[in-house]
């Protein structure tokens, strides 16, 4: 039979034609046998043609696919196919096996390839072919492996007949040799490799194991030689049967072999001879049957041999059985059958019990064995009482079988030793005279498998007094009793109270973990608390495997959520994921715009995924919403993306290319608000108005007992406590200077007061003396010449906030206690005590700060600010630079600092800043003179709406490639901060310079080009606007920049008046616009 290319099994219409139509036998064809089938010609295996057939096999129109299907060829014209008779098959078949001549050996593949390249003649039409019809999978094998028309499942090649094959003993599917071993031993290797991973032992060392691929079948032998069908020989020669030995089948059946007779792939044909063989009641001795009809009635018995299988009957005559049943009244009325006949069922009404005192209704076969044959039925529960054979005693059993008068245990010729067997019993010629008993121990074995140690006696032994040692439940504990309180005494019924005490439970609580692992057993004397020391976490399978009672199955409610959301999940608390939730919904879920609909029933939780776009509405923004599908109103819809300016929450910032769903955007400004303490101001960057947090600044105030800075959090208006004392560390001297102490302050209103200066000692004098001498002999400096290199009077002079700041913070870490710090660390310290903003750390004042701290003997490294050492210059913005300062042994802060230096010497100090203003104009970089676009006689609509007038200078960014602060003071915007797009090499090289533009700078060129397009965008508004270009002087210790126009710093308004001064005399004015305002502030 054909298939399609890419699957390898049969297709449902040709089992059933195979199975219920052509087959002669009752043995069914395996489903999978036909994996090792051809594939389809219209598939493109490895093994097959593209669009041709192999001599001897089947066109593709065969196929299921295609049969009965018009399909058109290479010439256009349609082929119809159908299925001849059964005569004209044969027939067929008979005349093409004897005229048919072997065409040249000549793939397919071969033929087709290049055909339409080499030669513009139509491929050649192939004819159609009649299709077959096998009587069974063993006759298709052996046709197609006979034509060589087979295909291997695993390489997709044909199975020639010089090959050796190997051939699967269930689905009979034939896989070469060399496919197969290597199949094979892939997937052992795989096997045992994960396997030796497993953390149990018996899974490591298991062997590995592979799946045929036709049935998939588990197999652990790896197949290595080449055997024919049978299995007789090895390398079989295959001269009439492919691949076969050419002798008899020894797979057949084994009382009269195969009926094949010659060695053949696929299965045996049902063996046809007959057997006689007796019924089952023996009734009819001599059935006719066929032998493949008794194999498969005798079942497990098949495999023994006929004499033996068939003995006591093999097959029912149908008659009814009549055999006497082991009741011995009745007949069995069941028809011939095999075994035993069932006990008997016929109901006895009025049966009595053996004692004769009670009657019952119950069915014949319930009787026990030895009640067969009498009248009595069962036994009750009450005392025999039968008379014994002496006369005097009575019977003391419970209700039993009678079977005659029974002699009485108590005769004197029954009687012949004491009670323990040890000492003989003369003299007694009556049953009712008492047994004499010896005096020594019973010894009798009591149930509880001890002996008995009362004195010799009659009648039942009396309970066990031996100590045993009882262990409890869990094995934790171990506790000595007496055998009678565990094993109850022969003779008599353990009540609830014994049964309770007989199994010994402690205290101790079981801390393993239950099967579900989240949860405790906490069950008193667990059998399975050993579990809860165990290192190794044991699985689901092996803790059900180890609790066979389930003691350690968790009964609490899992009560997880679903994947639903709406409902949890009701099983007992388990391992992984929750099942799924089974309710449903019976009436139709619609999604939001109501164009998909679900039909019921609908699984719990099914969420509606609608593909049409959404329905909803447009964002209030007035934007177009972003495309997306329909989704739940509970969804909200994308976030608008559309770039816009919006100011920031403090108000004091406009931030281009901002999206327009952000509801809030932040400019990073610090805020320098004065908080509700008015003492310090706000550290926090921008925030709206009034939301400040409250004030946790040390107060820095002065202590009224030492004067001392507060260290304690702001507390103001409240005055600091002077109840404690001060922690403040402060130095001691003697008068003369020489001795020096840390100590700490400790004063305090109540306390003691502000430390005293230390006393001069011997030593003190001594040090005088040779200072007296030293001076003399002009061996030492002058204290009164301290002086400080030009470098730092130039830098006070320059940036005198910076300096007083480093000054400062140097004064407080060599006061402290501390060993090592970070210039970053104490200028932010510094700032944070006195609520003002820190200064900025540049490479200036990194080298000002090192070379200061040589005047207060301190040792510094260059480092980063995470604190890691730092090689090669330092930058000029200080970026990535910090300054670690060590404590020496002779550190001190000079007695004269550098600011007051610089004030006593006012002179020099003008001169060092005269010297720093010129030495930068000739060598320096002229400072920008336009970096700002001034906005101003702006309209009243634009005015108070900055945000309509960014919009308006929205053409200008270009997109957002551009961007500034726009700030707005006394009716004026000024564009500062302006960052302009880059620009190629190919737009620097080819730009003009206009003559009238060459005085500035190309940075200055494009701003004063940019000037023309924001003139532009407010003409294209219609709002008449004066822009001019300028430049923003920083103002110290304010963050807004005060900005001047261009004719302010030696500029001009108008491009086609006077050309402007000289850059020289532009940087002066402008210098001497900064230090002006600089010395106001100071002033002030």
């Amino acid at each position: 039979m054909r298939v399609e290319g890419g699957w390898t099994g049969f297709s449902s219409r040709d089992r059933f034609a195979d199975s219920a139509i052509f087959m002669t036998t009752t043995e069914p064809v395996p489903r999978t046998a036909s994996r090792g089938g051809r594939r389809g010609r219209s598939g493109r295996g490895r093994g097959g043609a593209r669009g041709q057939s192999r001599d001897g096999g089947r066109s593709a129109s065969q196929s299921p696919r295609n049969r009965g299907t018009p399909r058109k060829m290479a010439g256009g014209k349609p082929v119809v196919h159908t299925t001849p008779s059964a005569n004209e098959t044969e027939k067929a078949s008979t005349d093409k096996t004897a005229h048919r001549q072997p065409p040249p050996k000549k793939s397919a593949r071969a033929r087709s390839f290049g055909a339409q390249l080499t030669s513009g003649e139509a491929p050649e039409e192939e004819a159609p072919r009649v299709r077959r019809d096998y009587a069974d999978l063993r006759e298709r094998l052996v046709a197609e492996l006979t034509a060589e028309d087979y295909d291997c499942v695993i390489c997709y090649n044909s199975v020639k007949r010089k090959q050796p094959v190997w051939s699967c003993s269930r689905c009979y599917a034939v896989l070469h040799l060399s496919c197969v071993r290597t199949w094979a031993e892939r997937c052992v290797a795989q096997v045992e490799e994960r396997n030796a991973m497993h953390q149990d032992e018996e899974v490591r060392l298991s062997r590995g194991h592979w799946r045929c691929p036709g049935c998939q079948v588990t197999r652990q032998d790896v197949p290595r030689k080449y055997l024919c069908w049978c299995g007789r020989t090895t390398q079989p020669r295959g001269s009439g049967m492919p691949h076969g030995c050419g002798g008899r089948c020894t797979r057949g059946c084994a009382w009269h072999g195969c009926g094949a007779d010659i060695c053949h792939p696929g299965p045996c044909p049902p063996c046809a001879a007959s057997v006689r063989v007796a019924c089952y009641c023996g009734r009819a001795p001599h059935l006719e049957l066929r032998c493949s009809q008794l194999r498969a009635a005798l079942g497990e018995r098949a495999h023994l041999p006929l004499g033996e299988a068939v003995a006591g009957g093999a097959v029912s005559c149908g008659a009814v059985c009549g055999r006497e049943l082991a009741c011995g009244r009745h007949v069995c009325t069941r028809p011939c059958h095999a075994g035993p006949c069932a006990p008997c069922d016929v109901e006895l009404h009025d049966a009595p019990c053996h004692c004769g005192r009670h009657t019952r209704t119950m069915r014949c076969g319930a009787r026990s064995a030895d009640a067969y044959g009498l009248a009595s039925a069962w036994a009750c529960d009450e005392p025999c009482a039968q008379p014994l054979a002496c006369g005097h005693h009575v019977c003391s059993k419970t209700c039993h079988v009678r079977t005659g008068v029974a002699p009485c245990p108590r005769d004197p010729q029954r009687v012949r030793t004491c009670p323990c067997g040890r000492m003989p019993v003369t003299g007694r010629a009556d049953c009712r005279e008492p047994i004499p008993t010896c005096g020594a121990a019973c010894r009798h074995v009591l149930p509880c498998g001890h002996k008995c140690s009362s004195a010799c006696h009659e009648g039942p032994c009396p309970p066990c007094t031996e100590q045993v040692a009882q262990v409890c439940r869990c094995g934790a504990t171990k506790r000595h009793v007496m055998c009678q309180e565990i094993t109850a005494a022969p003779g008599r019924l353990r009540d609830d109270a014994h049964e309770a005490s007989a199994e010994y439970l402690c205290e101790a609580v079981c801390r393993a973990q239950r099967h579900c692992g989240k949860h405790q057993c906490r069950r008193r004397c667990c059998p399975l608390a050993y579990q809860a020391g165990l290192v190794k976490k044991v699985s689901a399978a092996e803790a059900a495997q180890l609790d066979p009672l389930g003691l350690h199955a968790c009964d609490v409610p899992c009560r997880r959520p679903l994947a639903c959301g709406r409902h949890v999940c009701e099983a007992s608390c388990h391992r992984g994921a929750c099942p799924p939730c089974l309710r449903s919904s019976f009436t139709e879920v619609a999604c939001t715009c109501g164009r998909t609909v679900l039909e019921p029933p609908v699984p719990c939780g099914t969420e509606v995924q609608c593909p049409h776009p959404c329905a909803l509405p447009d964002p209030a923004c007035g934007h177009p919403k972003v495309p997306h599908s329909c989704h739940p109103p509970s969804v909200p819809c994308p976030p608008c993306v559309h770039l816009t300016h919006k100011t920031c929450v403090c108000g004091r910032s406009t931030l281009p290319a901002v999206p327009c769903s952000r509801p809030a955007v932040r400019c990073g400004l610090p805020c320098r608000a004065l908080l509700t303490c008015q003492l310090h101001r706000c550290p926090g960057t921008c925030h709206r108005p009034g939301e400040c947090a409250p004030c946790s600044q040390p107060c820095g105030q002065p202590r009224a007992s030492c004067g001392h800075a507060c260290t304690k959090p702001c507390h103001a208006p409240a005055p600091c406590d002077d109840d404690t004392p001060c922690d403040a560390v402060v130095v001691r001297r003697c008068p003369c200077g020489h001795r020096e102490k840390l100590e700490v302050c400790g004063a305090s209103r109540t306390g003691r007061s502000p430390p005293a200066p230390l006393e001069c000692t011997p030593s003190c004098t001594v040090a005088q003396r040779n200072a007296r001498f030293a001076r003399a002999l002009g061996l030492s400096k002058s204290e009164a010449g301290v002086s400080y290199a030009p470098a730092l009077v130039q830098f006070v002079a320059a940036e005198p906030r910076a300096a007083q700041a480093v000054q400062d913070a140097l004064g407080d870490f060599v006061t402290s206690p501390r060993a090592a710090s970070q210039l970053r660390a104490l200028l932010t310290s510094l700032a944070q005590r006195r609520g003002t903003e820190p200064v900025r750390v540049t490479g200036a004042l990194l080298s000002f700060a090192a070379e200061l701290a040589r005047a207060y003997g301190l040792e510094t490294d260059p480092c980063t600010p995470q604190g890691l050492e730092r090689m090669g210059p330092t930058p000029a913005n200080g970026r990535d630079a910090d300054l670690r300062v060590r404590r020496a042994r002779d550190s001190r802060i000079p007695r004269q600092l550098l600011t007051e230096y610089a004030v006593t010497q006012p002179a020099r100090a003008a001169l060092e800043a005269r010297r720093a203003r010129l030495s930068q104009l000739p060598h320096a970089r002229p400072p920008r003179r336009v970096d700002a676009i001034v906005l101003s006689d702006v309209p009243p609509a634009l005015r108070d709406a900055p945000q309509v007038l960014a919009s308006v200078l929205a053409p200008a960014t270009r997109g957002g490639r551009r961007q500034w602060h726009m700030e707005h003071k006394d009716g004026t915007f000024v564009l500062r901060g302006i960052v302009l797009e880059p620009l190629s090499l190919a737009d620097v090289a080819s730009a003009s310079v206009p003559p009238a533009m060459r005085e500035f700078t190309p940075p200055e060129r494009r701003i004063v080009a940019l000037r023309e397009e924001v003139a532009a965008s407010l003409a294209a508004a219609g709002a008449a606007a004066t822009v001019d270009v300028g430049t923003c002087v920083p103002e110290l210790y304010v963050h807004r920049g005060a900005w001047q126009p261009w004719a302010a710093v030696g500029g001009r308004k108008d491009e086609a008046s006077a050309p402007a001064p000289p850059v020289a005399q532009a940087t002066e004015a402008l210098a001497h616009t900064h230090l002006d305002h600089a010395h106001r502030q100071t002033t002030t």
